[in-house]
């Protein structure tokens, strides 16, 4: 009986350490399906970093034609406002010749308001 104890033993140690054995390569396991899991992870989010900064990139190349776009219609406004208010004057001057020659033709009780009086009525109606 004596000579069986080592056995039993060692059997027992044996059965130990193969439960042992099983308990870390399910760990191992876990941890590599963890490891994988992460990479897959990492690899998704590095996917949608360059789709982000590919949209970024095109938004900004859109965003600086459409304010190089808008300055030229800025500078073209301008230079319509120049020429409006050219004509404007240009306006008032004949409506001041105008005014000169029938003031010399006709009474001043018959003055007809002029294009200047009519423009600031027709503003204050507003």
């Amino acid at each position: 009986m004596i000579d069986l104890l080592p056995d039993v033993l060692l059997l027992a140690a044996t059965i130990g350490l193969a439960g042992y054995c099983h308990h870390l390569s399910r760990r191992l396991q876990a941890f590599d399906a963890a490891d994988t899991t992460r990479v897959s992870m990492l690899d998704e989010w590095s996917h949608q970093v360059d789709a982000a900064k590919s949209t970024l990139e095109t938004a900004a190349r859109t965003g600086h034609d459409l304010e190089q776009r808008l300055d030229g219609l800025v500078a073209s406004a301008d230079d319509r406002i120049g020429r409006m208010e050219m004509l404007l004057n240009s306006l008032d001057d004949l409506e001041l010749d105008r005014h000169r020659r029938e003031a010399d033709e006709i009474a001043a009780s018959e003055v007809v308001p002029g294009f200047r009086a009519i423009r600031h009525a027709a503003g204050s109606e507003a």
